[in-house]
């Protein structure tokens, strides 16, 4: 029974047309593997160039800080003032943050659909 099966799809040069669908199925496999990585590569190169820049735009903001706050010390002779007017400029933003979130949200998503 196999022998006649065998004959059919040699007859039929089925074999030959099942082995190139399965090279295909394989080397379409291949691609997806190296697009997918590919991706990976590209997603996680460009997060660790925003993490740095991150990074150093919060040091500044940190060092700026406490530079203002020092200064506003030595302006009012005391050794608490710059850090409450920092703080407070801080508050003042964070709240802006907070009531305006929802169209800041929609901006942010827009521009990264963009990209």
């Amino acid at each position: 029974m196999e022998a006649i099966k065998d004959l059919i799809f040699r007859f039929l040069k089925v074999d030959k047309l099942i082995d190139h669908a399965l090279g295909y199925v394989d080397d379409r496999v291949k691609l997806i593997k190296l697009e997918i990585r590919e991706d990976v590569i590209k997603t996680l190169s460009s997060a660790s160039i925003y993490a740095l820049i991150l990074f150093l735009g919060l040091s500044f903001l940190l060092f700026l800080s406490f530079g203002l706050a020092l200064y506003l010390n030595q302006y009012y002779t005391e050794s608490y003032p710059g850090f409450l007017i920092v703080s407070g400029i801080y508050l003042v933003l964070f709240l802006i943050l907070l009531i305006f979130r929802k169209p800041l949200e929609i901006k942010i998503r827009n521009r990264i659909n963009k990209i």
